[in-house]
């Protein structure tokens, strides 16, 4: 069993209207997914004004993980999916906050963001401290916002990620994600998730 604990509605949404109309009539198993107390059942092709949330990013997940260039955060593509250990939190600065999900896994950082909108349910909430100022958070909000190239500010990327895990509670928790890499080196990932999961 998977329970929900982030979802894009807005990324989402977005990529839900540009799935192949084939693709979604191909779709006929059924699932059941947890969302937090909510749940979502579809048999058949999801193509109605009706789908509900759980059912799109079902749809979604399906098509990236299919068709899309998804790697791993071992070998990512411009997707990246699986399943790892991470600590999460909102972290928070002043008037600025976002949801950091982050570790590191075979000697690779890897931190995912995204807005805190997105958290269903509660989320330990971590005060910044003053090496993640109000200005990094800004700069990691307009990443996950624009998801423009901000290659030619690594040492940004790199200060931030760290700053942020050093933010976060240390229990780590096994998370499923899917999630668009926003940007990547030889031992740093950072993407904004389309979803994040917990599993039992």
């Amino acid at each position: 069993m998977k329970y929900y604990i982030y979802i894009s509605r807005a990324k989402v949404d977005m990529l839900y209207t540009q799935l192949p109309p084939e693709f979604l009539k191909g779709i006929s198993a059924e699932v059941t997914v947890n969302v937090g107390v909510l749940s979502g059942t579809f048999k058949g092709n999801p193509t109605g004004n009706d789908v509900s949330l759980p059912q799109r990013l079902h749809a979604v997940s399906q098509y990236i993980n299919k068709h899309e260039d998804t790697g791993t955060v071992t070998s990512p593509g411009k997707y990246i999916s699986g399943t790892t250990f991470f600590k999460y939190g909102i972290v928070s600065e002043y008037a600025a906050d976002i949801v950091f999900f982050g570790g590191i896994v075979n000697g690779k950082t890897i931190a995912l963001i995204g807005s805190s909108t997105s958290v269903i349910g509660a989320a330990e909430r971590a005060d910044a401290n003053h090496s993640l100022n109000y200005y990094i958070l800004e700069f990691l909000k307009s990443a996950i916002e624009t998801e423009e190239d901000k290659s030619e500010q690594s040492d940004v990327f790199s200060r931030a990620v760290w700053a942020g895990l050093k933010a976060l509670p240390p229990i780590t928790h096994n998370l499923e994600f899917v999630a668009k890499v926003l940007y990547k080196e030889k031992d740093l990932i950072v993407g904004t998730p389309i979803y994040v999961a917990m599993l039992d």
